[in-house]
């Protein structure tokens, strides 16, 4: 983690990286409605349900672990004392422990507060609720995996890529070099937990049609493992020195 710049007025320093306080949550939950992907803006008529997923629970359960970037504390914010987010990285070290955690303390929540309908145990009743809400068809799946965690399981996990991670940043702040800051802290908590429970590096799904990220992952030394997960896009990379457990040779 960054400490935060020195500036006698704070209104030149850059943006830093530091840890998560609860009061970021409503900040962060709102960074993930705004920089979802546009399809689901189109299709949704409740964007909350993208945070839901991919924002909360990781910063809400244990096995999660977020870097948060951040505006530098100013005297004319109080309501930040540690500053205001811009974005973040957010993920956990096991995925399979993450979806236990998921289904047994955070879904049990979501159910019994029934702001995005029924659950897909009730498929008539969750076909109807989506209907009424004028939810489009192309992004119908996105309550499945709501109710699914187990969605995040993918052969990944059985080649040491248990790690896995979501990033985000406001669009106005995209395109500074913010995000090699934040993969990189992350990859320092997946670097330091190698070898542990099997860990041997991280993955990301992403959307398909997204391919600037797509590039830009392939630049920060990920490699596409679409073909092995057989469904989807999917990045991966492994922190133990090996790739697909052979030895590469350091330049």
């Amino acid at each position: 983690m960054s400490t935060p710049p020195r500036s006698s007025s704070m209104t030149d320093a850059p943006p830093y990286i530091r840890p998560y306080i609860p009061s970021d949550l409503p900040i962060l939950q709102h960074i993930c409605e705004v920089t979802a992907a546009p399809q689901l803006k189109a299709g949704l008529p409740d964007l909350s349900i993208v945070p839901a997923i991919y924002c909360t629970p990781y910063l809400l359960l244990p096995s999660g672990i977020s870097h948060i970037l951040s505006l530098p504390p100013s005297s004319a914010d109080p309501e930040h004392p540690k500053g205001k987010p811009i974005g973040y990285i957010i993920g956990t070290l096991n995925t399979r422990r993450f979806i236990a955690e998921y289904r047994d303390s955070y879904l049990p929540t979501i159910l019994a507060s029934r702001r995005y309908g029924p659950s897909p145990v009730e498929a008539d009743a969750l076909e109807k609720y989506i209907a009424e809400k004028g939810v489009g068809e192309d992004v119908k799946w996105i309550y499945q995996t709501l109710y699914t965690p187990e969605g995040m399981e993918t052969v990944l996990l059985d080649e040491g890529l248990t790690a896995h991670l979501h990033i985000d940043i406001l669009p106005e702040y995209q395109g500074k070099g913010y995000g090699v800051g934040l993969l990189k802290a992350y990859e320092q908590s997946v670097q330091e937990a190698v070898g542990t429970e099997g860990l041997r590096g991280y993955h990301l799904g992403m959307d398909e049609r997204n391919d600037r990220a797509g590039r830009w992952y392939g630049k920060m030394g990920l490699r596409d493992l679409s073909s092995r997960v057989g469904k989807g896009r999917w990045m991966g990379k492994y922190l133990d020195g090996t790739w697909e457990g052979e030895k590469v040779e350091k330049k």
